[in-house]
């Protein structure tokens, strides 16, 4: 009969003077003398994803930053068109959503669609 193995839990700091080297590693006492290497395995595994999605966050933050700033130019550019009185036509759908989201409206349907909305909303 094979006994039950605690699990290993490795403290990760989001501080970045420590590494993952640096971490503590609290173990928890085994009832087995065997040696487990899949508990190894799974800790460098982890240790690896949560640095992918570190970097995933960080890329994503990026480009939340660069679609905001995108934003603020085409939803300007609804503004203009409306000011003007020119026709809404020339915009495209990403540009509708843009002025769409700026003042919370909801950003489904066609292009048809969300100039409706804009003209409504204006």
């Amino acid at each position: 009969m094979k006994s039950l193995k605690k699990r290993t839990f490795v403290e990760i700091s989001s501080s970045e003077s420590e590494n993952a080297e640096d971490a503590v590693e609290k173990t928890s006492s085994s009832n087995s003398s065997e040696d487990d290497d899949d508990d190894d395995d799974w800790s460098e595994w982890n240790e690896s994803e949560y640095e992918e999605e570190e970097e995933e966050e960080e890329e994503v933050e990026d480009n939340e930053t660069h679609v905001q700033e995108n934003d603020e130019s085409m939803f300007n550019k609804v503004i203009k068109l409306l000011r003007e009185r020119n026709d809404l036509q020339e915009l495209n759908l990403v540009e509708c959503k843009a002025y769409l989201r700026r003042h919370g409206l909801r950003l489904s349907g066609t292009k048809a669609e969300c100039i409706e909305r804009i003209k409504e909303h204006w």
